[in-house]
């Protein structure tokens, strides 16, 4: 199995996109309906009432990646670089997993068609977001 470590680089990639809330915040609704609670750069908080410090968010979001970091390491069979990890688990991290057809690209080699197909993904309520599709052609950059 391969193992995907998770960088300082990952870690600062990641904290750019999501940005810091001191407190908890709506982040979605989930398909039941419930409102889905996040803090600190985008992690599950479990209530309305939730505050953190940066550095809590920090540990919070590193614990976070790593579970991520071995789910994926089942899922790919290549070593990635540093850069190619990071794209993949800001891409777990902001989707909730790495969609399966880039992951396919990605165990084929072709790189260029993961990123291609990763920038699809930049739709939050049915609408296109600009900030989603700047992150995923950064995440695509860094798959190349």
């Amino acid at each position: 199995m391969v193992e995907i470590k998770v960088t300082q680089q990952t870690l600062d990639f990641i904290a750019g996109w999501e940005g810091f809330h001191t407190s908890a915040y709506k982040d979605y609704f989930n398909a039941d309906g419930t409102i889905r609670w996040s803090i600190g750069y985008g992690t599950k908080a479990p209530s309305e009432h939730e505050t953190i410090t940066q550095e809590q968010a920090l540990d919070f979001m590193g614990i976070d990646l790593a579970k991520r970091a071995n789910k994926l390491a089942k899922q790919i069979n290549f070593v990635p670089t540093p850069n190619q990890a990071t794209a993949l688990l800001s891409a777990a991290f902001n989707l909730g997993s790495v969609p399966n057809k880039v992951l396919a690209h990605c165990n084929n080699g072709a790189f260029d068609l993961a990123g291609l197909e990763l920038v699809k993904y930049c739709h939050a309520g049915g609408e296109k977001l600009l900030a989603l599709q700047r992150r995923r052609e950064a995440e695509a950059r860094l798959l190349e």
